[in-house]
């Protein structure tokens, strides 16, 4: 168990650090940091305020379709962590839901 903690503790420590807000209300996230999240200009990120403080992760977006003709057609880069089963799902329950409220 102190092995856990310690690991955790070391990780912490390793990745804390302080970073100023400006008069606007932004920050600057270190370079490494962007690098290492694979953020790029006008990337987005996700604030999360909890009890312990605000937690910063990015944001998980969605690829682009257009729908020709009544066919989704992909028309950009899909994501890393992009869940293409769930993307299918959700897209035949809205359908479904469609032809229900007809």
């Amino acid at each position: 168990m102190f092995f856990l903690w310690y690991c955790i503790m070391v990780r912490a420590i390793i990745y804390a650090m302080n970073v100023r807000v400006d008069k606007a209300g932004r920050l600057v996230l270190p370079k490494a940091i962007r690098q290492r999240l694979g953020l790029k200009n006008g990337g987005r990120i996700t604030l999360e305020e909890g009890p312990e403080g605000v937690t910063l992760r990015p944001a998980k977006t969605t690829p682009k379709f257009a729908n020709e003709h009544g066919v989704l057609v992909y028309v950009g880069d899909v994501p890393k962590d992009f869940d293409w089963e769930r993307f299918r799902d959700d897209e035949r329950e809205a359908r479904l839901r469609e032809l229900w409220e007809r």
